[in-house]
């Protein structure tokens, strides 16, 4: 680690308060950013709370303070000289926050939260500071709870490899997306499954230990990128070894919390032998306390200038968004419109099936049903108006069938092309395939979005749409749509019954989507 060796010069009184207050002018910017924008970093702090996957993330302020800390000495050796362009990144970066806060998109407020405060330092302090704090300036970003979009990819690598590592020792499987069956038994890969606290937590304490233990970049990157890759590999290797103990001892053990303290265990093992190795290769050892005379302050007219524009700048973000969050349009309930039958088509009574997509947020759903001829195809229309970080259509947390369904399990997922043949329907559309408690419980589900009058399939796309619909004081409403049909053993059926749906349907689908987010509010 850092050493620090004793001074062999005497200092004057205010030469020896300098380290102290450079620290101490650093940390109290950092930390009023934090403050001044204290909703977004109660945010961050309630996801620490809530979640297992990023309780490390409680470490990385005092982890940041500390690293100041042992540059004390260095900004004292570094003049002091506002850099008025920085001005150009707090004004970015802040306008990134506020479309993050306007879109409801979480990650996007967090990070420009950071690399705000990043910004005000640069800005305040001048480049010759921020270079010197430039990696704990860095470390910051980690107290960003981020990563959830890798989950699905995680889960799907962790159960391709459990999948094929079982089938190479000799177990047959059976696989439907992240549930699979063995002779012994049937298991699951679930979002807990997927390794991304174990990934996240260990890139960060390989991004620490790799700036402390060494020197050369080659060096640091090469560790970071085996705190990558080690997680990953071996959140496979738990995977598959506590399904194989599981089918060897006929399912006595693995079953219940001792597979989790397993994971721990081994992942806890690996992890050590990964930073014993890196340890052979260490070069820690630097002088963290230059010599030399304490660098003059700026005079005092340009610093108060500089702290009165950033001010500005910092403060005038909160106050917009205050403004732009407050509800536009109707108030009442809304009632979502059924599409109107066409080209043969004719509403059904009775029901096609029980399932209901996980969404959360929704202020009303609605499912229709349709038949002609043999084909009978569904609509499911969940309806989103004046939304909310927490009830809002773009969310991760909705989904066909999420993981810890107990009674509809996904068991395929990806996109179908369609040609743009209707344009109510974005293309390619995402597609899944749910299996319900009976055989004949299959489903082969489209599903997309609604938002600013256009289909889309990306959440990132919804977000958008909130966030300028904010910006321009407009309704918010957005839509969450699934049109679904039953299949048997003939996927290409009904495929091809969705198409002509959606085909035949396309004019009237569009009509009602466009109706219940503008003209239908009682």
């Amino acid at each position: 680690m850092h050493a620090e060796p004793d001074i062999q010069v005497a200092l004057t009184a205010r030469g020896a308060q300098q380290p102290l207050t450079a620290f101490l002018a650093v940390v109290a910017t950092i930390l009023g950013v934090l403050v001044v924008f204290w909703p977004t970093t109660a945010s961050m702090i309630e996801i620490w709370r809530g979640s297992e996957t990023y309780q490390h993330c409680f470490a990385v302020i005092p982890i940041t303070l500390w690293l100041v800390w042992q540059q004390r000495y260095r900004l004292a050796a570094e003049p002091l000289s506002p850099f008025w362009p920085g001005l150009l990144a707090v004004a970015a970066l802040g306008f990134t926050w506020l479309l993050g806060v306007l879109g409801a998109a979480q990650v996007i407020s967090h990070f420009a939260l950071v690399g705000l405060a990043a910004a005000v330092v640069l800005t305040v302090f001048g480049w010759r500071w921020a270079a010197v704090l430039s990696f704990p300036l860095l470390f910051l970003f980690f107290a960003v709870p981020f990563g959830e979009a890798l989950v699905p990819r995680l889960m799907d690598w962790t159960a391709d490899f459990t999948v094929a590592a079982l089938r190479l020792s000799g177990v047959p499987v059976y696989r439907e997306g992240m549930h699979f069956v063995i002779p012994t038994g049937q298991w699951s890969v679930i979002e807990a499954c997927s390794g991304i606290k174990f990934l996240i937590a260990s890139l960060m304490a390989g991004s620490l230990y790799a700036w402390l233990m060494y020197r050369s970049p080659g060096r640091r990157l090469a560790f970071i990128g085996a705190s990558i890759a080690v997680p990953i590999i071996a959140n496979w290797l738990r995977a598959y070894l506590i399904v194989m103990v599981g089918h060897l001892s006929k399912n006595r053990l693995m079953t219940n919390e001792d597979h989790i303290v397993f994971g721990w265990i081994l992942f806890g093992a690996i992890m050590l032998l990964l930073y014993w190795q890196a340890a052979r290769w260490r070069e820690d050892t630097h002088d963290a306390r230059p010599t030399g005379p304490p660098a003059v302050a700026p005079p005092g007219r340009q610093l108060a200038l500089t702290l009165v524009g950033v001010g500005a700048a910092v403060l005038a973000w909160p106050a917009l968004a205050s403004f732009l969050m407050q509800p536009v349009g109707a108030v009442g309930p809304v009632r979502i419109l059924a599409p109107v039958p066409a080209h043969g088509w004719h509403l059904d009574q009775v029901p096609l099936s029980a399932w209901r997509p996980d969404i959360d947020g929704a202020n009303v759903s609605e499912t229709f049903v349709y038949r002609k001829g043999t084909q009978r195809v569904a609509v499911f229309i969940g309806a989103y108006h004046h939304q909310t970080q927490e009830a809002q259509v773009g969310s991760s947390i909705n989904q066909v069938a999420r993981s810890t369904n107990e009674v509809w399990k996904q068991t395929a997922r990806g996109e179908d092309r369609i040609a743009g043949i209707s344009p109510s329907v974005p293309d390619p559309v995402h597609m899944a395939e749910v299996r319900g408690p009976r055989a004949s419980d299959r489903l082969l589900v489209w599903h997309w979005y609604w938002a600013g009058d256009l289909p889309t399939t990306s959440a990132g796309r919804t977000k958008l749409e909130l966030a300028r619909a904010r910006l321009l004081r407009r309704p918010d409403d957005a839509l969450w749509i699934a049109v679904y049909t039953l299949f048997d053993d003939d996927r290409t059926a009904a495929r091809q019954s969705l198409k002509d749906f959606v085909r035949d349907m396309g004019p009237s689908l569009q009509e009602a989507f466009k109706g219940t987010v503008r003209d239908e509010r009682s």
